[in-house]
């Protein structure tokens, strides 16, 4: 009788064990149900393009940043728009998961960064730096090969932060979409691509990154403590950024009248 309540007590516990397993997988798989289709439910903001004023004088190049898949509002995207601005830059910034809340063809991504492109040059500035974290970083490796010459003239410079070489154009957090094929795998298009400066920032730690394959004249990469998330660390990819810039910034011209064939400057 002892033998028999024993038995009917264990099968209990593993009716109860079960039940709780059942309601936590399926409590997780509704969230990552939730994480995944944030964007198209606007949960991560509805404003395509978002607009930093810059403190002081304004520098000469505005900058176009693209977000990581949370947005301008969640994560390290907005606090380096605003660090950027901060640091007198006319920011056009880009929220990824409303830009991409829907899969894009390759077409309708670059079409996305040349609006935003010309957003920004409608400010009065004379070109832009064009940058994007993460997600972000994917999309301009993606298009940037793909761009207009014309467009790209008025291009001063990119740099990718912690960008991948398995390129996606649907912004998911969950990270579920991009287990997937991807869209695009950029190095090749962009190792020949020699006209413009280019900086790639990546983590010491990232498994996966698009920096170690570029190798063109005009390419470098940046190492920078950390794995994928950089260690949180804005003002470090802040500064790393606005360091890139100078260091590809042309040299000023020199009022020499050996400047010119004709004697003038």
């Amino acid at each position: 009788m002892t033998g028999t309540i024993v038995a009917k007590r264990s099968s209990g516990r593993r009716r109860s064990g079960r039940r709780w397993t059942t309601i936590v997988l399926a409590a997780v798989g509704f969230l990552l149900g939730v994480v995944a289709t944030a964007p198209r439910l606007g949960l991560l903001g509805w404003q395509e393009r978002v607009a930093y004023a810059p403190d002081g004088q304004p520098k000469a190049d505005a900058m176009v940043f693209l977000s990581g898949d949370m947005g301008l509002h969640l994560g390290m995207s907005g606090s380096i728009a605003r660090g950027l601005a901060a640091q007198g830059y006319r920011v056009t910034g880009v929220s990824s998961p409303v830009a991409f809340a829907s899969r894009k063809t390759p077409d309708q991504a670059r079409q996305i960064v040349i609006d935003a492109i010309s957003a920004a040059l409608s400010g009065h500035a004379q070109k832009v730096v064009l940058a994007g974290q993460s997600f972000g970083a994917d999309v301009i490796a993606s298009v940037l090969p793909q761009l207009p010459a014309q467009v790209r003239q008025h291009i001063a410079a990119a740099i990718l932060v912690v960008p991948s070489d398995n390129v996606h154009l649907r912004a998911d957090p969950s990270g579920l979409a991009y287990l997937g094929q991807p869209d695009a795998r950029p190095a090749a298009a962009l190792g020949r691509l020699i006209d413009l400066p280019l900086t790639c920032i990546q983590g010491e730690k990232e498994g996966s990154s698009l920096c170690p394959l570029l190798h063109g004249p005009s390419q470098r990469s940046i190492v920078l403590p950390g794995d994928h998330y950089l260690d949180h660390d804005a003002a470090r990819v802040i500064e790393t950024m606005t360091a890139a810039i100078a260091a590809t910034a042309p040299a000023p011209h020199v009022n020499d009248r050996s400047a010119a064939p004709d004697g003038r400057s």
